[in-house]
């Protein structure tokens, strides 16, 4: 009996119409949302740099350098009974970056980023890093000490570091020396990283020079210094036959490092040509960076495993030509299968009919 009356229905409330009327439920008070009171000061530093670090953020060196690094790693040659290292990719990524325990070689070329923009974003995490560090360590101070600063905001942590650690041992470390050593090593790997950028920067124009001895010029500067050299008439027996005049080549642009498809204008000397790219610009180009298209040529069949230059076309028509490697070749027994599978530079797979 006492078992039925438990568990039995509550009765329903009677509306003015005769009908059963649902019973009303109490609304449920909101809690309070403690999160929204807290401090993010609060945060210990090692899960503040958890989301917003510099590896969090993505602005490492090799974080900027990644759309162009290449792995640079041997592959075995059963027949040679032996690892073989290629090195189609040595002249194009000219810059190299070793690990810390000198296993694995990536090729990188820092002429293809814009490490000036990279560079500012450093610098936009470095004010965060120090603006937080000097708040934590301004609060954890005593007015008294605050006073001998004379002033009423924070003062900078890195131009008063002496100071003020003396001021935190006397307090006996109001907050942990770990919050502050993290923000601190932080700041000073960022602005490591900002010397490294501004290095590579520079021996990219060193490198730029070793290559090629001719300052890079627009096109209209390059034809109009050949305009304003004086022509000397020498008395010559036979002209000089120049062969790579008007032929359509690949070549190389210091400026990013990709090849673009253009024409050569003329021989400049035995080892450089003046190449007329289909962008409209005009660069000297070494010998060894210039590949020749069309008329009769070799064309070995590829295997997978090569490294090859492959086309890429965007939506204005405009196409260029990045390194890749061959990953599958095309299925001769199958007539619509003629795409050569290549992975790309940046680790992307893409189907190209066009490989060099």
């Amino acid at each position: 009996m006492l078992r039925t009356l438990r568990y039995a229905t509550k009765p329903f409330e009677r509306s003015p119409n005769g009908r059963p009327s649902p019973e009303k439920k109490e609304p449920k008070t909101q809690k309070p949302d403690k999160r929204k009171d807290r401090d993010p000061l609060d945060n210990p530093s090692v899960q503040w740099l958890k989301t917003h670090g510099l590896v969090a953020r993505r602005l490492t060196i090799m974080d900027a350098l990644a759309p162009t690094a290449v792995p640079r790693t041997a592959k075995y040659i059963p027949i040679l009974d032996k690892h073989v290292v290629s090195k189609v990719f040595d002249d194009v990524f000219p810059f190299a970056h070793v690990s810390n325990d000198m296993k694995c070689v990536t090729l990188i070329n820092p002429q293809a980023i814009d490490l000036d923009a990279y560079k500012k974003k450093l610098l936009e995490a470095i004010k965060t890093y120090e603006r937080r560090l000097d708040l934590i360590v301004w609060r954890a101070l005593t007015q008294e000490e605050k006073d001998k600063y004379g002033q009423d905001y924070p003062v900078s942590y890195m131009e008063n570091k002496e100071s003020l650690l003396q001021a935190l041992e006397k307090l006996k470390w109001p907050i942990t020396y770990e919050d502050v050593k993290l923000l601190e090593d932080e700041i000073l790997t960022g602005l490591t990283y900002i010397d490294q950028a501004s290095e590579l920067q520079e021996a990219s124009k060193e490198e730029a020079q070793k290559i090629c001895p001719f300052h890079l010029c627009h096109s209209k500067e390059i034809q109009q210094k050949f305009q304003a050299r004086p022509q000397i008439k020498k008395k010559q027996k036979g002209k000089t036959f120049d062969a790579l005049r008007g032929r359509k080549v690949i070549a190389r642009s210091e400026s990013t490092g990709f090849y673009y498809p253009g024409s050569v204008l003329r021989s400049i000397t035995s080892s450089y040509a003046l190449i007329d790219f289909a962008n409209g610009e005009t660069e000297i180009v070494p010998l060894k960076f210039i590949l020749t298209v069309g008329g009769a040529m070799p064309c070995p069949s590829l295997q997978i495993g090569d490294y090859v230059l492959t086309r890429i076309r965007k939506q204005s028509g405009a196409e260029y030509y990045v390194p890749g490697i061959v990953i599958a070749t095309p299925n001769n027994a199958a007539a619509e299968d003629k795409l050569y599978t290549v992975l790309k530079y940046n680790n992307r797979k893409v189907g190209s009919l066009v490989v060099m």
